[in-house]
């Protein structure tokens, strides 16, 4: 059903349309379809692009970047610090796997932030209580 039907039958019923949306609902599937694309194109680019400046090779890179924004993956060898050799990229690759802990869309959405409440944030915020408890029992 077109938007034009809904303002058709809305004016047969007396109904006053405050705000009229222009968009058919195959546009906003397509727009959302392509925010979530280049979202996750662009985070897997950038963690490819970081482990590539700390030295890690570009086929591990690659595989660790898939791991990281899929929160699981496989690794090509049996052991990841024959991979991650020093501190320095330990503790970098896990300040990277925080992206698939916490919502894509929160990172979206922090990034695009537009007047939005405390409110809008209220999972992730248990999320990064969650977390602060457990890296303090356990550090």
């Amino acid at each position: 059903m077109k938007i034009i039907d809904h303002i058709k039958k809305a004016k047969i019923y007396g109904a006053d349309m405050v705000k009229i949306q222009t968009y058919e609902p195959e546009d906003i599937v397509l727009k959302q379809s392509i925010k979530i694309l280049v979202l996750y194109t662009g985070l897997t680019v950038s963690i490819f692009i970081i482990l590539n400046t700390l030295g890690i090779r570009s086929f591990n890179s690659l595989n660790l970047a898939m791991t990281i924004i899929s929160s699981g993956g496989f690794l090509p060898v049996n052991e990841l610090s024959s991979i991650l050799q020093n501190d320095f990229q330990v503790t970098i690759f896990s300040f990277l796997m925080l992206i698939s802990f916490f919502s894509i869309f929160f990172t979206y959405n922090l990034i695009f932030l537009r007047n939005k409440n405390l409110n809008f944030f209220y999972e992730d915020i248990h999320l990064f209580l969650y977390f602060i408890i457990i890296v303090s029992i356990f550090f």
